[in-house]
């Protein structure tokens, strides 16, 4: 398939004979069927889409954590007789995506977005958003998302099962309809070889007055440090 789609391609360009309109769309095309695409911790503005105005939408959906073994970040287990109690903090940072853990928000300013009782491996399927407002470098755009996982505990304080940091990446679409999610690497930074987190991401221009970088609120139940 990957063949028939690169003789199309280098078809059209020779329809067009590498018109500027087109030919930056196409080499785009050629670097996908190639192999040479989008990198997963890169965000990449279309050379067709470069003259637009620089109003983006990041959006992440964290969709499973995998945690077999029902542990914490200190390998303990969270329950002996029972499962996890697993909830779930995250927020896109745009501010501060090189920094380490957690970033450009304190630990106990980040949104809850989920919890669940005795189950150590959820399926979460939260969505995070954040807008990214005509930056100053539109070339090197960046962003990461930061997902704080605790084990409840309505007695003692919560203990921490484990920090990730998300990759976000792809090509910006122009649009929600036509945005392409791209699978996410989170970088466990406890006992990596024990759990997973898998999300994923996706990039598309917004009108300009759609535009807020205004974040969700924490929530009342602060997360203690584990």
């Amino acid at each position: 398939m990957a063949s028939i789609r690169l003789i199309l391609i280098l078809s059209l360009l020779a329809i067009v004979g590498w018109s500027p309109v087109y030919a930056g769309g196409i080499l785009d095309s050629i670097k996908d069927v190639l192999g040479f695409g989008t990198k997963t911790d890169q965000i990449v503005i279309p050379s067709t889409g470069a003259s637009l105005p620089p109003f983006f939408r990041v959006e992440m959906e964290i969709v499973r954590l995998s945690n077999q073994a029902g542990i914490q970040a200190s390998g303990s287990s969270c329950d002996k007789l029972d499962a996890c109690d697993t909830w779930v903090y995250s927020y896109i940072d745009t501010e501060k995506p090189t920094a380490s853990f957690p970033g450009s928000l304190a630990v106990s300013a980040i949104p809850k977005v989920f919890e669940s009782v005795d189950n150590n491996s959820p399926n979460i399927n939260a969505l995070i958003t954040r807008d990214i407002c005509n930056p100053k470098d539109v070339a090197n755009i960046r962003a990461v998302g930061r997902v704080h996982v605790m084990d409840h505990n309505k007695v003692l304080s919560d203990s921490l099962i484990n920090d990730f940091d998300c990759s976000v990446g792809g090509a910006v679409a122009n649009n929600q309809q036509s945005a392409a999610w791209t699978d996410s690497q989170c970088i466990a930074k406890h006992v990596p070889k024990k759990m997973q987190l898998f999300a994923r991401t996706r990039i598309y221009r917004i009108p300009p007055g759609d535009c807020t970088n205004a974040r969700l609120s924490a929530t009342t139940e602060k997360p203690a440090k584990g």
